[in-house]
C-alpha cells in the first residue's frame, strides 16, 4: 500500500476552492419567485366579504350593528368588524347585557336576542357566516348547560383585534293558545376589544 493515498475515498482537487456562487444564485431565484408570487397575491386577492354581501350565503340576514346601535360610539368599533357582523334576519332583542369587562378603555357589550330558529340552525349560522365574513373562528362546540359556543377573532381597521362570542340556548317549545307549537331561542352576541396584536 502506498502512504498518502486511499481506497474508495474522494479527494479534492489540490488548490481548488468550493465556490458558493451557484447556491447563491439559486436562493436569489427562490427569493425573487417568492416575492413575485406574494405581489401577485397581494394585487388580485380580495378583501374578506362585509355584511353588504348577500352572495354565496344560504342564510337571510340583517347587519349586527341594528341591534348594538345603543352601545355603539362613532369610530368604535370600527366600520369594517361592524360591517362584517350580521344576525338571522328574524331576530327580536332582549336587551343590552352589561359585561363589565374589557378594562378601560376597551369596548365591551353584549346583546340578548330571541329567534325562532333552532340551537342547532343558530350554532350553523354563526360558525358559517363568521368564517365568511373574514373572522378567524378559533372555538366552537358546546359549553356548560346544553348551550353550544362560537368564538372567533379578527383584527380591525383600527389596528385592534377584535373578539366575537355567540352563545347559543337550548332551543325551547312553547304551546299557544290555539294548542300550536312554536319554537324559541335565546342566544347572546358579546363583542369586545383585545388589544392591539393580540
Amino acid at each position: 500500500m502506498t502512504k498518502g493515498k486511499s481506497r474508495g475515498i474522494t479527494q479534492p482537487p489540490p488548490g481548488g476552492n468550493t465556490s458558493l456562487h451557484p447556491a447563491m444564485a439559486v436562493l436569489g431565484i427562490a427569493i425573487g419567485m417568492l416575492v413575485f408570487f406574494v405581489g401577485l397575491s397581494a394585487i388580485f386577492s380580495s378583501p374578506p366579504p362585509s355584511a353588504k354581501d348577500s352572495g354565496n350565503t344560504k342564510y337571510a340576514s340583517i347587519a349586527a350593528k341594528q341591534m348594538l346601535a345603543a352601545v355603539i360610539e362613532p369610530g368604535i368599533p370600527p366600520a369594517d368588524i361592524l360591517d362584517s357582523l350580521v344576525l338571522p334576519k328574524e331576530v327580536a332583542s332582549l336587551g343590552i347585557i352589561h359585561t363589565g369587562g374589557g378594562g378601560p378603555g376597551n369596548f365591551d357589550a353584549a346583546i340578548k336576542l330571541q329567534s325562532a330558529q333552532s340551537q342547532g340552525w343558530l350554532y350553523a349560522f354563526a360558525r358559517d357566516e363568521l368564517s365568511r365574513r373574514g373572522w378567524k373562528v378559533f372555538s366552537h362546540g358546546g359549553i356548560s348547560g346544553k348551550r353550544v359556543e362560537v368564538l372567533a377573532r379578527r383584527t380591525g381597521g383600527d389596528g385592534f383585534t377584535w373578539q366575537v362570542g355567540i352563545d347559543v340556548s337550548p332551543t325551547k317549545f312553547v304551546t299557544n293558545g290555539d294548542a300550536t307549537v312554536r319554537q324559541s331561542t335565546q342566544f347572546m352576541l358579546r363583542l369586545y376589544q383585545l388589544g392591539s396584536g393580540a
